[in-house]
């Protein structure tokens, strides 16, 4: 702590204080602080097993299966049998998955907005349509 200096201190004491001031040089490094919690939880590398489970189109390597629908066992909508309900689900259940299919052959595809801007431009006013 710095005081002010009386003009009735000596040379020493002011020594004194300069002395205290200087940096020591037999003072240890000081050590790294400690990680905290959060900085522990967010190094943490949670896809390190299993890198690729959030790339797109990921969904088809997965082994997700359709449960069976069983007569009795089952929920069954009113109005269909346990058969009829099973084959809807089934159908429901293609095309979701060629629909999926077909967006992730479209991933990475692009269009040359370039190309398209120019082709409507070029083209006769009569064949562009606007809705109003």
């Amino acid at each position: 702590m710095l005081t002010h200096l009386d003009s009735s201190q000596t040379n020493s004491s002011c020594l004194h204080l300069h002395l205290r001031l200087q940096p020591s040089l037999s003072a240890k490094p000081a050590k790294a602080a400690p990680k905290t919690i959060s900085k522990m939880i967010f190094d943490m590398d949670l896809f390190k097993d299993k890198s690729t489970q959030n790339d797109y189109g990921a969904r088809g390597a997965k082994k997700i299966t359709l449960g069976k629908i069983q007569a009795g066992k089952s929920y069954v909508p009113s109005g269909l049998t346990a058969a009829q309900f099973d084959a809807k689900r089934k159908a429901d259940k293609a095309k979701k998955d060629a629909g999926y299919k077909r967006n992730v052959a479209k991933a990475g595809v692009f269009e040359d907005y370039t190309a398209f801007y120019t082709k409507v431009r070029k083209s006769p006013p009569s064949t562009i349509s606007s809705t109003n």
